[in-house]
């Protein structure tokens, strides 16, 4: 009597390794997709919001939105989306709930709009809520397709 157990347990770790590989990759596609959703929600430079045209938050604002590498827990995998502390975190608030910026050392903040020097005590900023306002459901459907593809590299 022959038995092929031997092949029976290769197959099943394989399977276990393939499944584990496949459940960290899907896990770090899923907090990308939410990280690039919240850079999404950055307004663009060529964007028009509050008094000034063209008002934008910088590229160092949209780099600060970060990912941890997943890490395996009881559950699986787990991976965080997070703004950066970096010197961009000075605006990473002001951003997200508005506000009001106003001349603290000088009588007049001074800055450039379309090429014209302008001189104001005080400038509103309004709420983006580039953070709060990703919501698992817009990103569920580019999150399954890559987990399907992923799973799919499996078989």
């Amino acid at each position: 009597m022959s038995h092929n157990a031997n092949e029976v347990l290769r197959s099943s770790r394989k399977l276990h390794s393939d499944l584990t590989a496949a459940s960290m990759q899907s896990c770090k596609a899923a907090a990308r997709e939410v990280q690039l959703a919240i850079r999404d929600n950055l307004p663009q430079y060529h964007t028009a919001a509050g008094k000034f045209e063209g008002y934008a938050a910088t590229g160092a604002l949209r780099r600060a939105v970060s990912v941890t590498a997943p890490r395996k827990t009881r559950d699986g995998y787990h991976a965080e989306v997070y703004m950066m502390p970096d010197k961009t975190q000075v605006y990473q608030s002001i951003h997200e709930y508005g506000g009001i910026i106003r001349a603290r050392r000088k009588p007049y903040l001074v800055f450039q709009v379309r090429g014209q020097w302008v001189r104001v005590k005080q400038v509103r900023i309004r709420q983006k809520r580039y953070w709060r306002s990703v919501r698992p459901g817009d990103v569920a459907v580019k999150i399954r397709q890559r987990t399907e593809e992923i799973v799919s590299a499996i078989k």
